[in-house]
């Protein structure tokens, strides 16, 4: 399992800076600091606006990317890795409708 463990990870890695030029840990960081910003927002008016130009555009698409990639399917990281991003997207789905997640 060990070595399972590990040869997953380097695939993990790998394959995510491939598909996003980020590393998975960058990728998170994004999303949290969008979702933060969000959630701190003074100007609810400014929210839609925000999630269009940064995020549907750029960090969450390409977590998309990671979360459906054929290359990805029995990686033992990505299962982690969707459960990051799907606490991220309970908290980003109050502001607005988010693309369905495989996991």
């Amino acid at each position: 399992m060990e070595d399972k463990y590990w040869s997953d990870y380097t695939i993990f890695i790998k394959t995510v800076e491939d598909l996003t030029k980020f590393s998975p840990s960058d990728l998170i960081d994004l999303y949290t600091k969008l979702v933060e910003e969000l959630e701190n927002a003074k100007n609810k008016d400014i929210l839609e606006w925000i999630y269009e130009d940064v995020n549907e555009e750029y960090t969450r698409t390409k977590i998309q990317t990671v979360i459906e990639s054929d290359k990805l399917i029995e990686n033992l990281l990505l299962d982690e890795f969707c459960k990051k991003i799907n606490i991220l997207d309970q908290r980003m789905g109050k502001f607005l409708k988010l693309p369905e997640s495989k996991s």
